[in-house]
């Protein structure tokens, strides 16, 4: 199966800024000598792509905002779990650490401890073609989920910001 480029925007320290995502069997990064390439723009982005003949889809994604990240684990409270942002984060993660094994095995450890708490973060999504009409899972979070969802999102948004390099 051949991958399919997408354009990944994300936020860090108030800094908006793009990667190449792909799909296929496994999802993964786009990679340069064992890192990230980064853009401040799209152009720069689809002009990376050009270069290696690589075709960039024209569906953006929505925005992966680490700074919702960060504060959180300044301060990780049950009530205050960003249902969406975390399960981005957490998919966004295994991506990385998946396409950058050398660096991803914290990650890989973690998210492989932790498949029930990604179970019912996942279902806490409640997408339209997973939740049965009229009903809606609310979760309650444990002290010990707080504490995975501490561990695995520290090591992961570490994980991502030193795998990324400037590209442009």
């Amino acid at each position: 199966m051949q991958r399919t480029h997408y354009k990944l925007w994300y936020r860090y320290n108030a800094v908006d800024r793009f990667l190449i995502w792909y799909t296929n069997e496994r999802d993964g990064i786009l990679d340069f000598e064992g890192c990230i390439p980064s853009f401040r723009t799209e152009s720069a982005l689809l002009a990376y792509a050009d270069s290696l003949s690589v075709t960039v889809e024209a569906e953006a994604s929505g925005l992966h905002d680490f700074d919702l990240v960060q504060t959180w684990l300044a301060d990780p409270q049950p009530h205050r779990v960003n249902l969406y942002v975390f399960l981005d984060a957490w998919n966004l993660f295994g991506d990385v650490a998946r396409t950058l094994p050398a660096v991803g095995g914290r990650f890989i450890e973690l998210d492989s401890q932790l498949g029930t708490l990604y179970d019912k973060l996942f279902w806490a999504n409640n997408l339209p073609a997973m939740t049965p009409e009229g009903e809606r899972f609310v979760p309650e979070w444990s002290t010990i989920e707080i504490e995975g969802f501490t561990a695995l999102l520290r090591e992961g948004l570490s994980m991502l910001i030193r795998s990324l390099r400037d590209a442009g």
